[in-house]
């Protein structure tokens, strides 16, 4: 079973905020005690995948692997990512084998370049 862990961006302060949740008795799910109470947009959920260095891989980041790259996001059920290097942009599910070359160069708010 993987950790269900979050990270948001905080829109002021241009920096994630990474955070766990909690479930109470009643089985409602909720931030981790000690979240910021700033102004957190875009929750990212960690995939619960790592790239080849061990980093953990969230919504939101961009990859590298074999001269293609693209960004994490979860489409028809799965953690996907959208190549941008094809031809056509395609989205491809995230595989074991381009985990073993896959790198974490960025991610979509501190660096939208990577992306274009």
């Amino acid at each position: 079973m993987r950790e269900i862990k979050f990270r948001f961006w905080d829109i002021d302060w241009k920096k994630y905020y990474y955070m766990e949740l909690w479930n109470d008795r009643s089985g409602d799910t909720f931030p981790s005690k000690n979240s910021p109470q700033g102004k957190l947009k875009h929750p990212q959920q960690f995939t619960g995948l790592k790239d080849k260095n061990g980093k953990e891989i969230y919504e939101g980041d961009v990859l590298a692997w074999e001269g293609s790259k693209g960004d994490v996001t979860f489409s028809q059920g799965s953690f996907r990512v959208l190549d941008t290097t094809s031809i056509a942009d395609r989205y491809r599910p995230i595989s074991v084998y381009d985990l073993e070359t896959a790198e974490i160069i960025g991610n979509i708010y501190e660096n939208p370049e990577l992306i274009k």
